[in-house]
């Protein structure tokens, strides 16, 4: 499949992949299983890898008190140490010290974030404003309830926060 979609891409558009290299259960896909399906995917045409973990797996990603944990950023590593493409470490970022940490140990060659832009669309300006307090993305993942709805995605701790008015919305 990387193959037919390369060919018909060509070799100057990139073909990145957001990939689940493990699975938290017993059974599951092991890191090194990962790692090598990863190499397998570069070596057919892949440009760039987004390391993630596999979904519904029970993996522990949600916890607000850990603002400077990274979810994913062993398996990112274990992905970089093997690959010689862009590796994007996802999942926990919620700090400009935490991503650019990340950066320096080489233990990713980029930061990827999403759920912090549906709370704060604004957050890399407010970054680069030099106010550098952590974002206000708590990854409660509430903010998926509305799409399953059929309604746009925001964030439901803002709207919370604001007594229900003013929700923030990604269109």
């Amino acid at each position: 499949m990387i193959r037919r979609v390369r060919n018909a891409l060509g070799d100057d558009f990139p073909l990145l992949i957001k990939l689940g290299v493990r699975d938290y259960r017993e059974g599951g896909v092991s890191l090194e299983e990962g790692v090598e399906t990863a190499r397998q995917m570069v070596e057919n045409g892949v440009d760039s890898v987004e390391v993630s973990a596999g979904i519904g797996t029970g993996a522990n990603t949600t916890n607000p008190e850990e603002p400077e944990r990274a979810y994913f950023r062993e398996e990112s590593a274990a992905v970089k140490r093997v690959l010689n493409v862009p590796v994007a470490e996802v999942g926990g970022i919620r700090t400009i010290s935490l991503a650019n940490e990340i950066i320096r140990s080489g233990d990713a060659d980029m930061i990827s974030m999403s759920r912090p832009f549906i709370r704060e669309p604004n957050l890399l300006a407010r970054w680069k404003r030099a106010d550098t307090v952590p974002a206000t993305c708590i990854s409660c993942n509430r903010c998926f309830e509305p799409v399953s709805r059929g309604q746009p995605l925001r964030c439901m701790q803002e709207s919370m926060a604001k007594g229900g008015a003013g929700e923030a919305e990604v269109h």
